[in-house]
């Protein structure tokens, strides 16, 4: 920009001579930074639309395994063959979403102070398959010797295994997005035209009083601004 505007200068100052080529050649010059500032700022990228957009960055495993049973329907008795003898029985129910195994029972007796008699501890099944997600089973403990102990109580907890089960998810981020366009592209393109016309004005200014000029006129020639619609620039011309 700046080395435009020093050949500008003197361009000027060489058609200081004549005075219409000096008014021309600063017509020229005013047009020509008139013109470069609007095409600059016609053509300046400014913000379209922007907005926050969410992304994956990641994925992560969560345990959503939820194993539970049911084991509140069971009942218990006893009785005194010599010794004291108690028994318990019951069924369960897998209400998770796991299949459980290796379930075991673990049935205790108490005596009148609820001190513990006896704790037998089975799985609820022989071939120990455990249980499938809601599927009932039955389950009982028979003769468990509590020796002279009367039971007034007893009391049950289960334990078991599973395999959890896992989901994958994903882990969103924010991205802020920016989409550009041009600020005015009419301007920017009436910019270049009226720049190319102040050029066009400076040379003219320039071959108005040259030896050039003269010899271009004696053999019907002539220079002038051609603009299309992706084009411009000088268009030497000849009279027929």
């Amino acid at each position: 920009m700046k080395r435009l505007f020093v050949a500008t200068m003197c361009v000027v100052l060489l058609c200081a001579q004549s005075h219409a080529g000096f008014l021309k050649a600063v017509s020229g010059m005013v047009l020509m930074a008139a013109g470069s500032f609007a095409a600059i700022d016609g053509f300046k990228e400014v913000v379209d639309d922007e907005w926050d957009e969410p992304i994956i960055i990641g994925t992560n495993k969560i345990d959503i395994s939820n194993p539970q049973v049911d084991y509140s329907n069971w009942a218990w008795t006893s009785e005194k063959i010599i010794s004291w003898w108690a028994d318990a029985a019951g069924t369960m129910t897998n209400t998770g979403n796991v299949d459980l195994k290796n379930v075991m029972v673990n049935v205790t007796f108490f005596d009148t102070l609820y001190t513990p008699i006896e704790t037998n501890s089975t799985f609820v099944n022989s071939t120990n398959l455990g249980i499938s997600v809601g599927s009932t089973i039955s389950w009982d403990r028979y003769y468990n010797n509590c020796g002279s102990s009367y039971p007034v109580l007893a009391g049950i907890t289960v334990t078991y295994d599973y395999d959890p089960i896992y989901e994958t998810q994903s882990i969103y981020g924010i991205v802020h997005r920016t989409t550009y366009k041009k600020k005015n592209e009419l301007q920017g393109y009436a910019g270049i035209a009226a720049g190319a016309g102040g050029l066009y004005l400076i040379i003219d200014s320039v071959l108005d009083n040259s030896r050039i000029k003269k010899a271009m006129k004696k053999r019907d020639l002539d220079i002038q601004f051609a603009q299309k619609p992706n084009y411009f620039g000088l268009r030497l011309t000849k009279r027929l």
